[in-house]
């Protein structure tokens, strides 16, 4: 049964994945992959590449910002950026 916290965390893991891989955000509407899911992973959410870049990746975001913050609260650090970008 997907519940709404694996539906979750499924999208979550597949967010990671793309990055991880550098896959690019249409992977996720390859007729490959949907077949791959239909057949193993029954049930399992399909998600688009209008998901990923609305929702999934921005709440990711904001999760590793929050991590970020409370990981550095207290610490000194040095951020750093090229000029050219």
């Amino acid at each position: 049964m997907w519940t709404s916290a694996c539906i979750h965390e499924f999208e979550m893991c597949i967010a990671r994945l793309t990055a991880a891989t550098g896959f690019p955000l249409s992977w996720v509407d390859n007729p490959e992959w949907i077949t791959f899911l239909n057949k193993f992973l029954p049930g399992a959410p399909i998600v688009t590449r209008r998901s990923l870049t609305a929702r999934i990746i921005p709440d990711l975001v904001k999760d590793f910002r929050s991590q970020a913050k409370t990981k550095a609260e207290g610490h000194n650090g040095i951020f750093q950026a090229d000029c050219w970008t």
